[in-house]
């Protein structure tokens, strides 16, 4: 989403109001952002916030449960 904005890492951390780094480890999956920060990064990306917030609440409700309490849509990929 980030590429197809055309907006660069630096940019894109500057106008979600979060570090590089931080910003990192949230598009590599090693950490889960709050939902403020998923509304900003759709704005910030031209992006319909909706779509991701569902995606954000399915994620949410999967970590919540626990381990092997999740949905069973899918196993876990087990890497990160």
């Amino acid at each position: 989403m980030r590429r197809q904005a055309g907006i660069q890492h630096e940019i894109l951390a500057h106008r979600t109001g979060v570090g590089v780094d931080y910003l990192a480890r949230v598009l590599g999956g090693a950490h889960f952002p709050p939902r403020r920060f998923i509304l900003l990064y759709a704005r910030t990306c031209g992006a319909d916030p909706q779509v991701l917030l569902r995606v954000w609440e399915d994620e949410h409700e999967r970590l919540s449960a626990g381990p092997g309490q999740g949905s069973g849509k899918h196993p876990s990929s087990g890497g990160g």
